[in-house]
């Protein structure tokens, strides 16, 4: 589960709440075998992730890159809004 190594340190601490589509339940639960191994596939990357994430300090530039990052990105994702609007509209 390489979602879970990404997510932000100490984000697992609460829980984690999981969601499947419908779409996808018949063939992720069609064998008895299915839906236990991917049950431990969901279990070993949550503790793998928490233990990761607990002893994993962040350094200051990697924090600040991300930031960095994240400023760009929504910068980005509203130009690229406010392009779809104008061509929605006729523009």
């Amino acid at each position: 589960m390489v979602f879970l190594e990404a997510l932000p340190r100490q984000s697992l601490d609460g829980g984690l709440r999981i969601t499947e589509q419908v779409e996808v339940i018949g063939q992720k639960y069609n064998t008895p075998t299915t839906p236990s191994a991917n049950l431990e596939w969901l279990l070993t990357g949550s503790f793998g992730g928490r233990l990761l994430s607990s002893k994993a300090e962040e350094d200051g530039k990697v924090g600040e890159l991300r930031e960095q990052l994240a400023t760009v990105s929504r910068r980005a994702y509203r130009a690229l809004l406010l392009v779809i609007n104008a061509i929605a509209s006729g523009l």
